[in-house]
């Protein structure tokens, strides 16, 4: 029922919007100059209201779309960290290495009175009775 009403009472409104609308349609210009300027000054703020909030929502669209990219490029920029810091390990394994090998290098300098044979510890014992140390190395 009071659908009804309410639709009944939105066709009215629409009727009587139509109706004053064919009215100043047809009336002489010189008569609608003053009347034309009040409806100007009634619907511009209106009409710049909707103008405004266009322009907001489709500022929002072209945020959202920028935010969509950057989340892209920063997936992106992630994954090549991430390869970044991989080589940082390696490298990182590289320079320890690099430094146990000037290590060999300045131990063989330093004793140069008995010969070097390169081997590495195998085997460790934790024991605090023994103190047995394996290690391999090649036969020369």
């Amino acid at each position: 029922m009071k659908k009804k009403k309410t639709s009944i009472i939105g066709i009215v409104i629409t009727i009587i919007v139509l109706i004053i609308i064919v009215v100043i349609s047809n009336l002489g210009t010189s008569q609608m100059t003053s009347f034309q300027t009040v409806i100007n000054n009634i619907f511009m703020p209106v009409q710049n209201g909707f103008i405004f909030i266009k322009s907001k929502i489709a500022g929002n669209e072209q945020q959202i779309s920028d935010t969509q990219k950057l989340k892209q490029e920063n997936e992106k920029l992630k994954q090549a960290n991430g390869k970044l810091q991989e080589q940082i390990r390696e490298l990182e394994i590289l320079k320890s290495e690099n430094n146990t090998l000037k290590e060999f290098v300045n131990l063989k300098n330093k004793y140069t009175d008995y010969q070097t044979v390169p081997a590495n510890v195998i085997e460790r014992s934790y024991s605090n009775y023994d103190k047995i140390i394996v290690i391999n190395s090649r036969k020369k």
